[in-house]
């Protein structure tokens, strides 16, 4: 379950990030504001789909950071000095860092999820 949630926050938010930095760039060749017309113009209740989600991956970041942090320190498959040199690129570049860390080192782990493990027995 957990996998679960560090896997939709991750790929969702530099999904999401990739998306709002293609949108600003297109914004800024057209040179056009749409966030100062939309703020004007829209009401609360159609901005609040946006605040959701926005809330989600903002709540879901800090979660992966930190749980990318509690991997790194409590796993048995880095050396000492990996798991250093990872805290300290996890520590000060917050969330960036957690989302390296999940997609160079946790996502190609295997699941020690002892359900989902084989359960045949060696001949």
């Amino acid at each position: 379950m957990l996998r679960t949630l560090y896997r939709v926050v991750a790929v969702g938010s530099v999904t999401l990030l990739g998306l709002l930095m293609a949108l600003d760039g297109i914004f800024i060749a057209l040179r056009i504001n749409p966030f100062y017309t939309m703020l004007e113009t829209w009401s609360n209740l159609a901005l609040l789909p946006f605040f959701l989600i926005g809330a989600f991956f903002g709540i879901g970041v800090i979660v992966l950071w930190f749980g990318m942090m509690w991997d790194c320190v409590f796993t048995n498959k880095l050396r000492i000095w990996s798991k250093a040199l990872w805290l300290l690129l996890m520590i000060p570049t917050s969330c960036i860092g957690a989302l390296i860390y999940f997609f160079c080192e946790y996502r190609n782990r295997p699941s020690e999820n002892p359900l989902t493990q084989d359960k045949r027995v060696p001949v």
